[in-house]
């Protein structure tokens, strides 16, 4: 079994969970990579959620579905279609497959 940063992570700023290509979730310790980029480089977790979807995965790679502290979500990927949902504290609900 991976390293649980590969595929899911939760601290005291994000909760996270990875789906996609598992060798790139892997290689690029990803979770970790968007908790780190929100830890110590001042990101938000959108931010930092679209800067490794986008500018480290390939096309198809996957995606992430996150919470912050703040209860900010963010749901991306790089792929035609990420099966997906969340719900926050106001009533806020998504459900999606597609963008």
């Amino acid at each position: 079994m991976p390293p649980g940063s590969t595929g899911n992570w939760a601290d005291e700023r994000v909760a996270l969970s990875g789906t996609g290509v598992g060798e790139e979730f892997l290689r690029r310790a990803a979770c970790h990579d968007v908790a780190a980029r929100v830890a110590y480089g001042g990101a938000t977790l959108q931010e930092a959620v679209r800067a490794v979807v986008f500018d480290n995965f390939a096309p198809g790679d996957g995606g992430f579905v996150g919470v912050d502290r703040d209860y900010n979500i963010s749901m991306e990927f790089n792929s035609g279609g990420m099966a997906r949902a969340a719900a926050d504290h106001t009533g806020r609900r998504e459900v999606a497959i597609f963008k």
